[in-house]
């Protein structure tokens, strides 16, 4: 039985590097076989109090489900990359706006408009979205 201390989390994480390699040119969110949440996911997740945590196409994933939009990127984001913090909250709650990171980047598509709720918190250089969150709902995601 769990104590109502405890915390409850759940991380997506789906990214080319973890595709059968046969799937690898399929453009996922684009796709009629897009992966998608399960019926009564969002409401359990919600009514339990867990913290989602989307990865790559995870947080597209999220994007997507909760009313938002993704589109091939104008420009792709491959390899190195600098993300400046855009609000010190949440996943970025112990830096300051405007610090910058190096992070690993590798995406072609991207989140163009945000479901309701939700705040970028981090932009790549290039201005593509990094993170998001949405505190109140426990939704997060890195790109």
């Amino acid at each position: 039985m769990s104590s109502p201390m405890c915390e409850r989390n759940l991380l997506l994480k789906i990214d080319s590097q973890s595709e059968p390699e046969c799937c690898r040119p399929l453009r996922w969110s684009h796709s009629v076989h897009a992966p998608c949440f399960p019926p009564g996911f969002i409401e359990y997740v919600e009514s339990n109090k867990v913290h989602v945590l989307g990865i790559c196409y995870g947080l597209q994933l999220i994007v997507q489900q909760l009313g938002g939009e993704v589109r091939v990127g104008e420009k792709q984001e491959y390899g190195r990359m600098e993300i400046a913090v855009e609000k010190a909250v949440g996943l970025f709650g112990k830096k300051n706006i405007g610090d910058r990171q190096s992070v690993w980047m590798s995406h072609g598509d991207e989140a163009v408009k945000l479901p309701e709720g939700f705040e970028v918190v981090a932009r790549s250089r290039q201005g593509a979205v990094a993170a998001v969150e949405t505190p109140g709902r426990r939704f997060y995601g890195l790109q």
